[in-house]
């Protein structure tokens, strides 16, 4: 029928006024890794700079994933206290995500800052890890 039509284009629309914010929003945190190593793969002799650009790039998402790991569990959390109306708890469980994330994410940026002996360590070549340890370090930013 012409009302039913007319409801399930009122409910796709509110699913992408809240889908596209987030849609964009991952687009956003991943354009600039394409501009870094497009960046990169234009420099003259940049064979080992794009290398150690995509190395020290995934050495620091190996990392991140797993402060993303623990932020996923919010998620879950959030959203049960608000549905059973409990708005305290949502604060309280947001509060307690903040310092351990903080926690965990201090560790965490102490080993992009030795990205280059770990890299070393995992078999990596020298000269391309110690040139992904500036690309990792100035990522931490991103832990916090």
């Amino acid at each position: 029928s012409e009302e039913g039509r007319w409801r399930l284009c009122r409910e796709a629309l509110q699913i992408l006024g809240l889908a596209v914010p987030v849609a964009l929003s991952n687009l956003f945190e991943y354009l600039p890794v394409l501009f870094l190593v497009g960046a990169v793969g234009h420099l003259p002799g940049s064979r080992e700079d794009l290398a150690a650009a995509a190395l020290g790039r995934n050495y620091f998402n190996s990392c991140w994933s797993i402060a993303w790991g623990f932020t996923s569990a919010l998620h879950t959390l959030a959203p049960q206290a608000e549905g059973a109306g409990c708005g305290h708890l949502h604060a309280l469980h947001c509060q307690r995500a903040v310092l351990i994330l903080t926690a965990l994410c201090i560790p965490l940026a102490v080993l992009q800052v030795v990205s280059g002996s770990v890299l070393q360590l995992l078999g990596q070549n020298a000269s391309v890890s110690i040139a992904a340890q500036p690309f990792a370090i100035r990522l931490v930013p991103r832990l916090f």
